[in-house]
């Protein structure tokens, strides 16, 4: 595939070849078996995966484990085999379904993406990237996902264990979250994808990230590409630094606001009615071990956690169209 070889780094021109070979016999050996790595012959004699499976795999892997996603994936494909299916549930029962998965925004993403290819595609996948990229929900990741693992394009599919994976293996990085340049990245995934076996190119990145290659702990001794990684001369703990440590993310009583947010909408999931908002913040509270008496502010910030679930379309009041959200207003998962 065409891409911009000003960009390339000179590691490239010297070890891409032997880094492809490396990896690609490396994952004919070691590959992990996956739900969404089934293959089916097409007409024509291409060899694809469900571009339904391969959209809602996506969907569900970003930030859920690989474990977890091929544990839980059957269930909901049974649940909604289809994209009509998909398109047609409420919102309620697709949230229930997702119990489980985490960040239960993408849901709700993945059901728009499907009323699109319903509504503007008569529920048949379309393959261009510009029209996947106009269906709701879908980002360039999962637009190239679709493309590559589907139907089999020779296209550069990028995520953050892809991109570190990639400048790891032809950058000298010193930090465990240092990375190359993204326009580097880039044109490095382009240039560098084997013609006509793009599938197992990226299915060997990935797998190389999350095994080996691993964002905090790096098992350079058995990686099958550690003769020409210009990061294999490095000791290990160099990438181990302070500055490497991630920013706190926000906190209500000490425990990060997305728990709240998670356990918030699975009480509503087992809710056979309306819960009153105060509860539900108690509730939440409760489920996460939080033992002490919320303080008046706590209270209120727990309720604006979730009131921002209602304006994401996660919860939604009963009863109730307008004005701020009050302790008693009953709340429960959306029609």
């Amino acid at each position: 595939m065409a891409s911009n070889s000003a960009l390339l780094p000179v590691t490239f021109h010297r070890f891409h070849r032997a880094i492809r070979k490396q990896l690609l016999a490396w994952f004919q050996k070691e590959a992990k078996s996956f739900p969404w790595r089934r293959l089916e012959p097409e007409e024509g004699g291409a060899v694809i995966v469900d571009p339904y499976v391969v959209l809602v795999s996506e969907v569900m892997l970003q930030q859920t484990q690989s474990a977890r996603v091929a544990a839980r994936l059957p269930e909901f494909l049974r649940q909604f085999p289809t994209v009509a299916a998909l398109a047609a549930a409420s919102k309620g029962d697709l949230l229930r379904a997702w119990q489980g998965l985490g960040y239960n925004r993408r849901a709700l993403r993945l059901q728009l993406a499907a009323r699109g290819i319903l509504e503007h595609h008569s529920g048949v996948f379309p393959r261009s990237a510009q029209q996947l990229r106009a269906l709701p929900g879908l980002g360039e990741y999962t637009v190239a996902a679709i493309q590559c693992f589907a139907f089999g394009m020779d296209v550069p599919v990028v995520d953050v264990n892809v991109q570190r994976v990639l400048s790891r293996l032809l950058f000298r990085c010193h930090g465990a979250r240092q990375v190359m340049p993204p326009a580097t990245v880039a044109a490095v995934a382009a240039a560098i994808l084997p013609a006509g076996d793009s599938f197992r190119w990226h299915q060997a990145l990935m797998d190389l990230g999350s095994t080996i290659c691993t964002a905090r702990k790096p098992r350079c001794s058995v990686c099958p590409a550690r003769r020409n990684c210009a990061s294999g001369p490095i000791s290990q703990l160099a990438l181990f630094h302070p500055d490497d440590v991630r920013p706190p993310e926000p906190t209500l009583c000490g425990i990060p606001r997305r728990f709240w947010r998670g356990k918030m909408v699975e009480t509503l999931r087992h809710a056979k009615a309306g819960v009153p908002a105060h509860q539900l913040v108690a509730e939440a509270a409760k489920l996460l071990g939080y033992q002490k008496k919320m303080k008046l502010k706590e209270e209120r910030d727990g309720l604006e956690i979730l009131a921002t679930l209602i304006q994401e379309g996660l919860a939604a009041r009963t009863g109730v169209q307008e004005g701020e959200l009050r302790e008693g207003d009953l709340v429960m998962l959306p029609g």
